[in-house]
């Protein structure tokens, strides 16, 4: 196949380009990890991310509020002490073939610091902060790709009939029993948030390829 003009990539780049959500917690953001030290200093104990055993119980006997606590604090006070799972290379990879938005389900007063953090460990990438209003939320955003963690929103597109949402689960301690990837061939579970964009990546280079004559017999066509 012989090189592709200008006009051909750009073709070929719009019919690629998706839209693309990434969840905040736990998927760009290791929040357990920076979590976790705060509690066991606290309270004197050794625990590890495998404490974590579903969405909704833990073998740790902090309650909601106490977990909430830890968590506003974390993000008001020291957010910079949150990694990020990715660098900020890959984001920028991913920003740049897709229209990436990173989607959160968090109070809206967490916005200043969640920039803060995204301007702190990803300066210069362009992704757009979406706030929601509950992780199921997600799902009815209309994005082509979404890399997460989360059950809820696992759950309600393993139950809906999707066939527009590709879901990369981000495997975890606790989504692990849920095997939500046998219930719906679009979600994809994959260990990391950097083995998933690298899948997608992949898979999209193989598009590439196969679109590229298609791209380039249309616009003949249409000269």
């Amino acid at each position: 196949m012989g090189k592709m003009t200008a006009e051909e990539q750009g073709l070929l780049g719009l019919e690629l380009r998706q839209k693309v959500a990434i969840d905040m917690d736990d998927t760009l953001a290791l929040l357990k990890e920076a979590w976790l030290p705060v509690y066991n200093v606290t309270n004197g104990t050794s625990f590890t991310i495998d404490a974590f055993k579903s969405w909704s119980s833990w073998d740790l006997p902090a309650t909601f509020d106490e977990f909430m606590n830890i968590y506003h604090d974390l993000w008001s006070k020291s957010w910079e002490t949150i990694r990020p799972s990715i660098f900020k290379e890959t984001l920028k990879s991913l920003s740049e073939i897709h229209d990436v938005d990173i989607v959160s389900h968090r109070p809206q007063w967490h916005e200043p610091y969640v920039r803060s953090w995204m301007n702190h460990y990803f300066p210069d990438v362009k992704v757009n902060l979406v706030l929601t209003e509950s992780s199921e939320k997600k799902a009815q955003l209309g994005y082509d790709v979404i890399f997460d963690d989360g059950n809820p929103l696992a759950k309600a597109l393993a139950s809906n009939g999707n066939k527009s949402t590709t879901l990369y689960l981000v495997d975890k301690p606790w989504n692990s029993n849920d095997l939500y990837e046998l219930q719906s061939p679009r979600i994809i579970r994959v260990n990391s948030l950097a083995d998933g964009i690298a899948m997608l990546i992949r898979k999209e280079q193989g598009s590439y390829v196969s679109s590229a004559a298609g791209a380039k017999g249309r616009i003949r066509a249409t000269a």
